[in-house]
């Protein structure tokens, strides 16, 4: 993990809540993009490096399929490890 990385784990704490709550309030009758902890939740995790769990996060989005969140799920499942770059 980056300094950065850990930096803003440290410092923006919710994260990790905004993710749970999102799961924990699945319902199958709402899109769990509707839970406006949704996109807060993937762009913590993605700021915190966690691009697995963000990238499982919008698997679960009503329209996965689109081109856009197809591209994001992709892009995150590509992404360079940071911190091989870096040392």
């Amino acid at each position: 993990m980056t300094k950065l990385q850990q930096w803003v784990r440290d410092h923006f704490p919710e994260t990790e809540e905004l993710a749970d709550s999102v799961m924990r309030q699945r319902d199958g009758e709402n899109p769990t993009e509707s839970n406006p902890n949704f996109w807060p939740a993937v762009n913590g995790l993605v700021m915190t490096g966690r691009c697995k769990e963000a990238k499982n996060l919008l698997n679960l989005h009503s329209n996965k399929d689109a081109a856009p969140i197809k591209a994001l799920r992709l892009l995150l499942h590509t992404k360079p490890d940071i911190e091989v770059i870096i040392i």
